[in-house]
């Protein structure tokens, strides 16, 4: 679904896919919100929502996977789509682009004296 979303607003917005990701991210904190609210008062309702906040939780990945391999250079996207599948599986799904993403800037800041290939390359595969 969000691949579809990806294209759709491709047309109309050059960062389609940051965008994807950070509406699923507030969709699926709005609907979990109003899963474990309701939960009280109507079951059905609960399930409802939990099943909305799944589907917005899980909105991101081809987006997400799609930035990665387009900011990456061509010989390191393996290990750039390794390093993301790490990062998400020990930091969860809602934390780990933005660890991955202050720990790049980082590396490039400590690499920025050398070659600016290099350090966009080192900064990339983290």
């Amino acid at each position: 679904m969000g691949s579809v979303v990806s294209k759709f607003l491709e047309k109309y917005t050059p960062k389609h896919d940051p965008l994807i990701n950070g509406m699923g991210m507030l969709l699926t904190s709005l609907s979990l919100y109003l899963a474990i609210a309701l939960a009280p008062y109507n079951i059905n309702c609960f399930w409802g929502f939990t099943a909305l906040t799944q589907l917005f939780a899980f909105i991101g990945w081809a987006p997400n996977t799609a930035v990665i391999l387009y900011t990456s250079p061509a010989q390191m996207r393996s290990l750039a789509q390794a390093v993301n599948i790490l990062f998400s599986h020990l930091f969860g799904d809602a934390l780990s682009p933005t660890i991955q993403g202050k720990l790049s800037d980082q590396i490039m800041a400590a690499f920025s004296e050398y070659d600016i290939s290099i350090s966009e390359c080192v900064a990339l595969e983290y």
